[in-house]
Formats: C-alpha cells, structure tokens, sequence
C-alpha cells in the first residue's frame, strides 16, 4: 500500500514562522496541537490536568475551534481520559493545572515522540489558544503522510526564521538580583535559585544563571574557584540522559564586572546528541554565594546559536541588595536565610520555632520545623498546611483560605496556601503558609503575615518575598535511611529501589551484569556478607508468601550446590524494611576458617520480600558463628545494618495482580468476644485481653499505624438508654485520646453523637478530625453497640485522609462483613 502519491495527489503548505502558546493571562506555554479528526476545525492542544484539590492527575485534551480564515481559537471545552479509555468531560477549578504534552518528530526515524512540556495555572477563566512568534533559527518545515497500516513519509524543507526587527528585551530577576538581555522570542523559566533562557521548552540550547549559597556546596565550596568548576560538573553527570561529559579547558574571565573562571565542557545527551558547552563562575563574598553562568547548545549549532547565547551572559549585571544585609543560619533547625536590618528576631529553637518580625509589627514571618514522614508526598504537605491552619490560623475571624498550589522553596517541591482576615480593629491582613518536606522527615512550614493598611506594605511585601527566595535548606537532598552511628555511610541505589547505612570497614561491590538477579554485597573480609539483590517477577505472580517461598528455595538450592554439607532449618515469617517477608536460616562448616577455639561454622539466612511492583528484594547474610576478638565487627552489626534498609518507592505503579492481591482476605472469629469478620490477608493483628486491633497496610504490606480498627468489648448491662450510651462514647473516647495523647489530637471540637448502625446493631457514634503521630491527618470514628444479650462493644476507626479511596473502600467492606455477638 503506497503511503502517498505525490503526482495524483499534489499537496502544497504554507508557514508563516509562528506556533502555538496556551495563555492563562499571565504566563504562556508553547503547545503542540492536531486536528479531532481529518479536515475538522476543532484541534486538541494534548497534555495532562491536575486538581488542585485531590492532586489526581488525568491525561487528557484541550479543544479549540480554529477559524482558518482568521486564525482565530475559541475554546471549545476540556476532556479527561476515563478508566474505559474513552475521553469525557473535565471540569476546572481555580487552581488546576494543565500540563502540556509536545510531539516531537525524530527526522532520522521519522517516528513522533509525545515529550511533556510546560506547565499552566488555570485561573477563573480557561485558558487561551493564541498564535506565537518563534525564535530567529532554522526549521524544518513540511508534511508527514501516514496511510492505514500506520506507515508513513516525510517531506521536508529547510527554512530559516528571521527575527532581525525583533529586539531583545530587559529581564531584570528580583529573586537572584541580576539584569540582562533576553533574546527576541526564548522562554524564560524562573525556579529557586536559578533562571533559564531557552528558545523552547524541548530544546537543548539554553542559557542559564544562577546562584549558589557556599554553604550548601558543604566542603567544595570552600575550595579555590579552579577546584568548585569542575565538582558543578560533576554533578551533571547524575542526570539519567547525560553519559561521558569531558571537561575542556579551563581560563580566567569575567562575568558581570567580576573576574571569574570559565570551564568549557562536552557531553552526549541521550535525546539530543552532542552539547558543548562553558561554564563561568565567581564568588561573590559579601553574599556567600556562587554567581553561575552557563551556555551550551548541540555541537553542530553552537556556531549559530552563539550570538544569542553571548547576549545573555555579556549583559549580566549585579543589582545591589540595600536592605537585605543580614545572613541568618539556624544549625538546629537546618535553615539560613537572609533579612533586612530593621527586621527583628525571636528565637525558640527547642520548639523548632523562629520569628521575624518589624518593630512596628505590620509584618511577620514564622519558620516552624516539624517531624514528618520520610519520604514525603504532596499529600502529606497538605496535610500540614490543614494542620498548622487549624492550629494557629483557624480563630482569626473572618478567615478566608486558598486551596493549596504547587510552590518550589530551596529546591524542594511543596504546597503552599494564602488566607487573609479582618482583626478586632478592623485591619485586613493577609499572609500565606508554606510546606516543604525533606526526604529525611523534615518539615518546614513558613507562615508570612502583612498588615494591608502600612504605608510600607509594598517594601515590605518584597522583602517577605526575598526573605522567602532567600530560604536555604541544609542538605535539602538528605536520604531517608537513619544513621545509627557516626562510623555509618549511606548506600543508595535507585536503580535497585533500596537504600541502607552500613558501617565504613564494609566494602562495598555491586554486581548489576545478570538482568535476573542484580545484587550489591556489603562484605568484612571473608568473614562477614549482606547480600542484598533484585529478582524481577512477572507480571502474574502474586507478591505472595508462596512467591516468597519459591524464591528462598531457589536461593537455597544454589547455595547447597557449593556447599553439599548444608542444613538447613524452618521457613519462617520475617520482615524486611516493614515488608512482609519469608526467611530460612542455614549453615555449613567452613575448616578454612576454623582455628583453635573457634571452630568453622559459618551460618546465614537468606529470606525474599515480594513488591507488587515486578520484582522481590532478596538478601542473604553470612558470617562464622564465633567472630575472633579481634575483629572490628560482630555479630550485631547485621540488625542493625537491615534495620536501616528503606524501600524507595517513589513514583511505582503496582504491575500485574497486585489489585487481586489486595483484595485477598481471611476470615477471622473470636468465640470468646463474639466477633466475627473478613479483613485483607496483609492487615496485621494485635489481641489483647478484651480488645482486637487491626492495623491497615499500605500497598507493600507495611503497617500504617494511623489506619486501623478496634474493637472492644466493654462488659454486659442491661438494655441502655441513648443518653447513656452516649456518656460511655465520651469516657471511652476521652481515655482513648488519653491512652494516645502522644500519637493522637483532634483538630476540632468533637462533635455530639447521633444515632449509628453497623453490624446489624443500633448504637451511638461520633466522628471527628484529628492527627496521629503529629503527622498524620486522619478522619476517626467512634460507635458504641450494644447486642440483645445485653454485651456492649466499642468500635473505633481511624482513615487516614490522604490515603487511596481503595483502601478506604477496604475498611468499610471489614465493617460490612462485621459480625458481633455470634455464638
């Protein structure tokens, strides 16, 4: 079947040299769009939303109606992916996000490749599909025919856009205190800590400035300036698309008025091919800080692109910092920042709290630091905004609050909210709160408050601004894995989803050749080994204990090929960075080790971890049952080194019959308390005398200690009253909250009782907001029950509010299934 047939069916097109940008009124983003089908006037612009109130990220489509005499785009309306993968309707709110996905044609293949671009805040209003100019530079222009069996040609023409009229514009960067030319056309992107110029969000050519506290290059920045170059450069080595970068040479220099060192450098880019580049940088020792500039381009249009590479870096001036003359650095709570010197400070690190404030008090910035999760995720932010909101802000009157958006503060995703409200005196103020969580449990919320009605408000609204620009975090990057000593380094593989301390005598060796078993080996000598690996599990294998089993036994039986006098004992339950685990133990005797006293066994286990993610974790420990003396290590050092193992999971998506195996359940009974149920095969169990608890697991089988049920029986009394009942609900639940005080606080007033059923049983129950481990948002349910032999039972739940609506739905099928009071 021919793809297209040029002579009986000639075909011509125009351009113009624009594209296409979305618009929401303030910030454009550069699209890609394509028409709903052959020779309509209704075009998508493809991308992906975000809510602003779940977070939930859809794929989906923006449609426009495109006059093709004008030009002109109305909006046609927004649609989202649905579960049958069909497209449906989206409705926006204030806040949401719009994600635009790109297409790029890769002329050698000539296949198209979907790439994720920019993103756009939506406002009140959708946003606007608007005509753009195109940087100055040569295209490729043509048509790309595709026939029915999904084949297809290309046709292209070189054509050069020329924007010699256009001239470039001042950009003046308030947050990093700089001004310079931006050429006529290219993007500007602004983050913490650094500015690019670039003439589109796909492109390899940028332009970039930035500003690097010396403290948070640690050690290298207190390095000669020919020495910090080439550590920047290391780091460029990290990202996944970046192979053999190959440092040039090396030169002084100036940069924006200052002398300064140039480092020139090339690199392969897996999307983009060869990109040569330089590097310039001075330090600026009144600002602690190291000045950036960085240039680079493909190799084989650097020539071209020279000019307007130069043009940013060229004009490059400094802009004073009159008032911002004070470095402010807090070891305790892992901060500094910068503030002006009128601004006055309150200390009270103990309680991880510091207060800048004005003297005359229409200002104020509080910086909290709070114990969170490891491994945090935008829910759990959230989660601290609603929390530090009902615990400080909730009383002011009148208080109106934004939802939560997306915010970048030292580097660290985080979510922050705006509020304002009207005081006793009538004054309107208006504030924000910001979360930013590290990846080692750390919180810092940054509460910023302005009186409307000072004369100095737009000074001050800046220097809040700048105070909040200037927020350095210190080691933002920080792992998740505690240290037990100070003796103890940090492993972290990425690649093998786990990290673990081990102890610094331990040699370390990975052995990543064989696909099928990817191991690392934390190894003494001869003497002691922690193997920890990855097997990979196809997509229709249950993370099961039978998973686990199968592959202990095939461990095993390597293991007995090399040493045929081995024993083994039983399988066991055992547990591995809180995932549900099988493990067997095992041992041989060694005579090359054995000395006089010793003896020469050598013992060890190995036990596997399935993942719903496609592959299991196995570890195998081996070591002689008797250490010398001598030996800088001992047995204990195994514990301890396992019980630092994390799972890094972040961004997984279960494969396979994960679904299937969260929903496997058992049955449980209690004859002696007359409790009868179905609960999900991972959940955990905890009896203790007339009380049942039933910790939740997350989708690995971890215990989630904010996700549970219990169940108690309270005695038998005659038939009660609702009134008395309902004076029960309140002591169990005030002794509840005594008994948890340390892990459990309701937000709010817990509210009266109303009338509950649940196990075919009437009763009285009450719910209310609270936090569990100062952390945790949960919504918690307390229902007394009472059967017709007269036995009383309280029923508590906690659901944690962020958690996923199929467990949530899990819950209500256990209370669904819940039977009371059974012979």
């Amino acid at each position: 079947m021919p793809i297209w047939d040029a002579q009986r069916n000639p075909m011509q097109a125009w351009w113009d040299g624009s594209g296409w940008a979305l618009s929401n009124g303030e910030r454009s983003v550069r699209v890609s769009i394509h028409a709903t089908a052959p020779g309509s006037d209704t075009f998508a612009v493809p991308g992906y939303f975000r809510s602003v109130t779940s977070g939930n990220e859809l794929e989906g489509e923006l449609r426009y109606s495109i006059d093709k005499e004008t030009g002109e785009a109305s909006y046609v309306g927004a649609f989202a992916r649905q579960k049958n993968g069909l497209l449906g309707p989206y409705f926006f709110e204030t806040g949401d996000a719009f994600t635009a996905k790109r297409q790029v044609i890769r002329l050698s293949e000539g296949t198209i490749e979907n790439v994720v671009g920019s993103t756009l805040l939506i406002g009140q209003e959708p946003p606007q599909l608007v005509s753009t100019a195109l940087p100055a530079g040569v295209y490729q222009f043509g048509i790309r025919a595709v026939n029915l069996a999904g084949d297809s040609a290309l046709q292209l023409a070189e054509l050069r856009v020329d924007t010699a009229g256009a001239q470039p514009q001042p950009y003046r960067s308030r947050s990093l205190s700089f001004v310079t030319l931006q050429p006529a056309g290219w993007l500007v992107k602004e983050t913490v800590g650094t500015v690019t110029f670039t003439p589109d969000d796909l492109s390899a050519v940028k332009a970039q400035v930035g500003v690097i506290p010396l403290e948070r290059l640690g050690s290298v920045g207190r390095r000669p300036l020919e020495q910090i170059l080439p550590a920047l450069l290391d780091v460029l080595s990290t990202d996944e698309q970046v192979s053999n970068v190959q440092p040039g040479r090396s030169s002084a220099t100036t940069l924006a008025g200052h002398p300064a060192r140039r480092l020139d450098y090339t690199y392969l880019r897996a999307d983009s091919g060869p990109i040569s580049g330089s590097l310039v940088a001075f330090i600026d020792p009144a600002r602690e800080q190291l000045f950036v500039s960085i240039s680079e381009a493909p190799t084989g249009t650097l020539a071209e692109e020279q000019a307007a590479l130069d043009l940013v870096r060229d004009n490059l001036k400094l802009l004073p910092e009159m008032f911002l003359n004070r470095a402010y650095s807090n070891r305790t709570m892992g901060f500094s920042l910068s503030y002006n010197d009128y601004w006055q400070v309150i200390e009270q690190p103990a309680g991880g709290d510091v207060f800048f404030y004005t003297p005359t008090g229409d200002a104020a910035l509080r910086v909290q630091e709070r114990l969170g999760k490891r491994q945090p995720t935008p829910q759990d932010n959230d989660a601290q905004l609603f929390i530090y909101t009902e615990d400080w802000l909730r009383q002011q009157p009148g208080l109106k609050i934004t939802r939560p958006t997306d915010v970048r503060l030292s580097g660290l995703p985080g979510r922050q909210l705006t509020y304002s409200f009207q005081d006793e005196e009538g004054k309107v103020f208006e504030g924000s709160v910001i979360a930013v969580s590290t990846r080692d449990g750390r919180v810092y919320i940054l509460n910023s408050e302005l009186d409307t009605s000072s004369s100095e408000r737009d000074l001050l609204q800046s220097d809040l601004q700048t105070m909040l620009n200037s927020f350095t975090v210190v080691a933002p990057d920080a792992s998740p894995v505690p240290l037990p000593g100070e003796d103890w380094l940090i492993y972290e593989n990425r690649e093998l989803h786990f990290a673990v301390a081990y102890q610094g005598i331990f040699e370390v060796t990975e052995d990543l050749g064989d696909p099928e078993f990817r191991m690392v080996r934390f190894s003494y000598q001869d003497l002691v080994g922690i193997e920890i690996g990855v097997v990979p599990l196809a997509p229709d294998v249950l993370p099961s204990s039978g998973t686990a089993d199968r592959l202990v036994r095939e461990r095993i039986k390597l293991l007995r090929a090399a040493h045929p006098d081995m024993q083994t004992g039983t399988m066991a339950d055992m547990e591995l960075g809180g995932i549900p685990a099988r493990g067997i133990s095992y041992g041989w005797y060694d005579e090359a080790i054995a000395t006089p006293g010793t003896g020469g066994e050598i013992e060890g286990s190995i036990l596997a971890a399935p993942t719903p993610y496609g592959f299991a974790y196995i570890v195998n420990i081996y070591l002689p049952t008797m250490l010398t003396g001598d030996a800088p290590v001992d047995a204990n050092v195994v514990p301890y080194l396992l019980g630092t193992f994390t799972p890094l999971l972040e961004g997984l998506q279960p494969v396979g019959q994960s679904e299937a195996m969260g929903r496997l359940v058992r049955f449980y009974l209690n004859a002696r308390l007359g409790v009868r149920m179905a609960v999900p095969r991972a959940w955990r169990l905890l009896e203790e005398g007339a009380r049942i608890v039933w910790v939740g697991t997350d989708e690995i089988g971890r215990p989630m200690p904010a996700y549970q049920l219990e169940l108690a029986l309270l005695g038998q009394e005659a038939p009660l009253s609702p009134e008395e009942m309902d004076a029960i609900l309140g002591q169990s639940i005030e002794k509840a909250l005594e008994m948890e005080e340390s892990a459990l606080r309701p937000l709010r007033d817990i509210g009266e009782p109303t009338d509950a059923r649940l196990a075919g049983l009437q009763g009285r129950g009450t719910s209310f907001l609270a936090v569990h481990g100062g952390n945790e948002l949960i919504q918690a349910r307390y229902v007394i029950l009472q059967n017709e032999q007269g036995a009383l039972y309280l029923v508590d739940t906690w659901i944690p509010v962020s958690l996923p609506q199929a467990q949530k739905e899990a819950m209500m099928r256990v209370l669904d299934s819940l039977e009371l009071g059974g012979e």
